[in-house]
């Protein structure tokens, strides 16, 4: 089966990046210094963790793929925002051991080691630029069954995640980590990385895997800083509303973390700025240029047949385990070096950042009947993790690189591209979120709203999907504006809509006369 060649492959991996022993002991723990969190206490096996070379490499790995080719100061790493949700997962899981201490409850016992140690390790599965390879490997057949209803790694955790469960999990990893700590319960931690909980500990999983958690508190606070934007959240507020609760859902009660109905001030705050951050950041189509030249250039390697050097390991990105064995350094050296004329041109195109431009904006905005059928059938192929929406979309793109041809310009099919951006979700995180209020403190008597019916979440998507959210078909600069006709034929002839002026003037083009 596809998902067992996976798992070998994965501790083949594993195995190459863990030393054969931990280094001796020290009895020591360290302090580390960073600018989001200030001085923070690491324990000494979770410094061990972090010196082997599977967690070393995500220094070289963006947090936020090719944003900083836009944002400049968009430097950070996966390691500094594993360290970041260390922190923040530590805070959350302290604040409630002493609510819990106060009640004279027991909930939290010997939780905060291994939370720490998923918090540690969540990440640890990320391929190169981060999400951006992670739209590609997770079409593949592999990451399709482990992803699909009823799969073992739960209900819909990300490609990525899944990869971190499989390391965890891995026969490498425990050994090593059995040296580390003793008796170290790696089932229980990749459950935490995947969000798995039994009803009565579904608060252990959601510090990590919820809309409080610590890795959300820690990337929208670190994304927004290093790329500019202005976004804060009140954590202090948010500490003191937050506590676990026996839950009733669909006449079966949960354990889960709630915030108290007086301190939701700081669940809006997160929730809309996670909404802002795609439009603004992770979405913005200058960003989005970078990732479908990234995806360029895996797919001419793949047409090609080529085998290419990352690393110390030949790969040709047809299989998931291609995406972790390099970084984002060691791909770029992949055209450096290369013999095939075309690799080394994609590949200085992005180092260099001659991006592709946009020839079509395609929106509600820039055609004329965006309730009609034909925009909704071209919606359809929003979803960047079906691989049937992503083979329409490169016919579509392939058909406009033969017209382009026949017209005598020079470019490859890789060179051109239709994006169309994920809707911006609310998330299942925050469909599950709740709200208490106090109907009776002294007979301990709460009421519980679903978060998703205080704040207007849904018209802030819809808000951001009609002014906001753009889809562009890409090609390079220096025939924009000869692509942008054909485009627009090849799109409107099937479809069935036509493009007003302003999908061509939101591109910085003259439109076409008709």
């Amino acid at each position: 089966m596809p998902l067992e060649r996976l798992k070998n492959k994965i501790e083949e991996f594993v195995d190459e990046h863990l030393p054969n022993k931990p280094p001796k002991r020290k009895n020591r723990n360290k302090i580390i210094h960073e600018c989001i969190w200030g001085t923070q206490l690491f324990y000494e096996n979770e410094i061990i963790l972090l010196d082997t070379p599977l967690l070393q490499r995500l220094r070289r790995i963006h947090q936020t793929g090719f944003a900083y080719y836009t944002f400049p100061t968009a430097v950070h790493s996966r390691f500094d925002h594993t360290l970041g949700t260390v922190t923040q997962c530590s805070r959350l899981a302290k604040e409630l051991q002493t609510k819990q201490e106060t009640k004279q409850g027991t909930l939290m016992k010997d939780l905060l080691i291994p939370l720490r140690l998923s918090a540690l390790l969540h990440d640890c599965g990320h391929g190169i630029f981060s999400h951006t390879s992670e739209e590609l490997y997770g079409l593949l057949d592999e990451m399709q069954e482990a992803t699909k209803e009823g799969a073992e790694f739960g209900d819909g955790p990300k490609p990525h995640e899944i990869l971190s469960s499989l390391i965890v999990q891995s026969e490498p990893f425990k050994d090593y980590i059995e040296k580390v700590i003793p008796d170290c319960d790696t089932k229980q931690i990749s459950e935490y990385i995947t969000g798995i909980a039994d009803n009565s500990s579904k608060y252990k999983a959601e510090i990590l895997c919820s809309i409080f958690d610590g890795d959300k508190i820690d990337y929208i606070h670190r994304d927004a800083h290093f790329s500019g934007l202005p976004l804060k959240i009140d954590l202090d507020r948010l500490w003191y509303g937050i506590d676990i609760m026996k839950i009733p859902i669909d006449g079966v009660e949960y354990q889960k973390l709630s915030i108290s109905h007086s301190a939701t001030e700081p669940l809006e705050q997160m929730m809309f700025h996670r909404t802002m951050l795609f439009p603004t950041l992770y979405q913005h189509q200058k960003v989005r240029a970078c990732d479908c030249m990234f995806k360029g250039i895996v797919e001419y390697i793949r047409n090609t047949g080529l085998g290419v050097r990352m690393g110390h390991r030949t790969v040709t990105f047809n299989n998931i385990e291609d995406f972790l064995w390099g970084t984002d350094d060691e791909f770029f050296a992949i055209g450096l070096d290369s013999k095939d004329t075309n690799l080394r041109r994609l590949m200085n195109n992005l180092l260099e950042r001659r991006l592709f431009h946009r020839v079509l904006a395609i929106s509600s905005r820039t055609i004329d009947d965006p309730d009609g059928h034909g925009y909704a059938d071209l919606m359809k192929y929003r979803d960047e993790t079906s691989p049937e929406s992503y083979r329409h979309l490169r016919s579509l793109a392939e058909e406009i690189c033969r017209e382009a041809v026949k017209k005598g310009l020079g470019v490859l099919p890789e060179q051109i591209w239709i994006d169309l951006p994920e809707d911006v979700k609310a998330g299942r995180d925050a469909e599950e979120a709740f709200v208490h209020i106090v109907q009776d403190e002294s007979l301990n008597k709460y009421g519980f709203i679903p978060a998703m019916k205080i704040f207007p979440i849904d018209r802030w998507v819809r808000q951001i999907e009609m002014y906001k959210w753009q889809g562009s078909v890409f090609a390079p600069p220096e025939i924009q504006e000869e692509i942008a006709p054909i485009a627009q034929q090849v799109i409107e002839n099937r479809f069935g809509f036509r493009f007003k002026p302003q999908a061509f003037t939101e591109c910085h083009l003259v439109p076409p006369n008709k």
